[in-house]
C-alpha cells in the first residue's frame, strides 16, 4: 500500500511541475504579445499569472486532501482530470494564432461573468492558413465576446460557455453552446450583426439555433477559402 501512494505522490508531484513548465511558456508568449501596450496589457498578464497560481494552489490542497483521507480512486480521477485540462491546454497553443490562444488562456482571469469551456479532439493548426487563420480566430472572438456581454446574472450555476472545434477534411466547424441566464435579445442582435458581416461569399455558413434563453450558433468554414471577414 506505502508502494501505491508513493507513486501516486510522485505522479502529482510530475503532473504539477509539467502543468507549470507548460503555463510558464505561454506566459512567455503571452508577455511577448503584450509588450507593445504597457500598463493595461500588464494587467492582463498579472491576473493571468494569479490566476494560474490560484488553480495550482487549488489542485495541491485538493489531491493532498484526498492522499490524507487516503481515498485512492478519488487521487486518481482527479489526476485523470488534470490530464485531461492539460492536454487541452495543449491543443490549444497548437492552435498557432497568438491573439486567439491568448484570449482562451487569460479569459477565466479576466472575466466572471461566463466559464468558457473549449473542446478540441485534434490538433487544428489555423497559422497554417495564415491569414486565414487570423480571420477565423477573430470571428471566434467576437462570437465569443458577444456572449459574454449578454450574459446575465442569476441564482444557481455560473453562465457556460461551449466552444467546440473540429476539422473534417477541409471543413472547420464551431460551435457555440450557450449554457445559463442571458439578454435574450441583446444576444440576437450582436449576434446577428457579427454573422452580416460574414460574407456568403466567402463560403461560410452560419447556422442558428433559437432558444428560450438564448442563440447557439454553428459555423462551418471551408479553409482555404476565408478572405475579409471582419
Amino acid at each position: 500500500m506505502a508502494e501505491i501512494w508513493l507513486w501516486i505522490l510522485m505522479s502529482i508531484i510530475m503532473l504539477l511541475l509539467v502543468w507549470i513548465s507548460t503555463t510558464l511558456k505561454r506566459i512567455k508568449r503571452l508577455e511577448k504579445r503584450l509588450s507593445e501596450s504597457r500598463e493595461l496589457q500588464y494587467g492582463e498578464i498579472i491576473r493571468t499569472v494569479d490566476h494560474h497560481r490560484h488553480d495550482w494552489m487549488n489542485d495541491v490542497q485538493v489531491l493532498f486532501g484526498y492522499i490524507q483521507l487516503k481515498k485512492q480512486d478519488k487521487v486518481l480521477g482527479y489526476i485523470n482530470q488534470i490530464i485531461e485540462q492539460l492536454r487541452i491546454e495543449s491543443l490549444i497553443s497548437k492552435l498557432g494564432i497568438p491573439s486567439l490562444v491568448a484570449y482562451f488562456v487569460s479569459f477565466r482571469a479576466n472575466t466572471n461573468a461566463l466559464m468558457l469551456h473549449v473542446r478540441l479532439e485534434q490538433e487544428i493548426y489555423l497559422s497554417n492558413y495564415g491569414e486565414q487563420g487570423v480571420r477565423v480566430a477573430k470571428i471566434v472572438i467576437a462570437f465569443i465576446e458577444a456572449y459574454k456581454l449578454a450574459a446575465g446574472r442569476g441564482e444557481g450555476e455560473a453562465n457556460k460557455l461551449n466552444v467546440t472545434m473540429n476539422v473534417w477534411d477541409d471543413q472547420l466547424f464551431i460551435e457555440f453552446e450557450y449554457d445559463g441566464f442571458s439578454d435574450i435579445m441583446r444576444i440576437r442582435d450582436s449576434l446577428q450583426k457579427i454573422i452580416d458581416r460574414i460574407d456568403a461569399e466567402q463560403d461560410i455558413q452560419v447556422t442558428t439555433i433559437d432558444t428560450e434563453q438564448s442563440v447557439d450558433v454553428e459555423i462551418r468554414v471551408s479553409l482555404g477559402l476565408v478572405k475579409s471577414i471582419l
